[in-house]
């Protein structure tokens, strides 16, 4: 399993968010927008009869993209006010057939 840790921040914004304005904003601030392009997710979320890992800040994922399908597993090891600092791991399937039934059904 590939191990990363990523800082998340997400913000809610109001109905006259522009996208242009933050791209702008964050290129005058010094980040570099290398690529602009439209992408559909198919994502399926798990979780325990009781939502023991939304209740610890924590998701397991499977995302279909061209038609191969990606595990996530995420939970939190670093929480404050401002930000959720949280460990990624890449899970690997061999099933790749029976994945793919799984994510378009609708049982879930």
């Amino acid at each position: 399993m590939n191990e990363h840790k990523e800082l998340e921040l997400k913000y809610l914004t109001n109905k006259d968010f522009k996208l242009a304005r933050l791209l702008n904003l964050l290129t005058k601030n010094g980040f570099i927008i290398l690529d602009i392009h439209d992408v559909i997710n198919i994502d399926k979320y798990f979780d325990t009869p009781n939502k023991d890992l939304l209740k610890d800040g924590a998701s397991l994922r499977i995302r279909i993209v061209n038609n191969k399908p990606y595990g996530t597993l995420k939970y939190p090891v670093n929480k404050d006010n401002n930000y959720c600092e949280k460990t990624l791991k890449r899970l690997n399937f061999a099933k790749v057939n029976y994945l793919n039934e799984i994510m378009l059904s609708d049982e879930i």
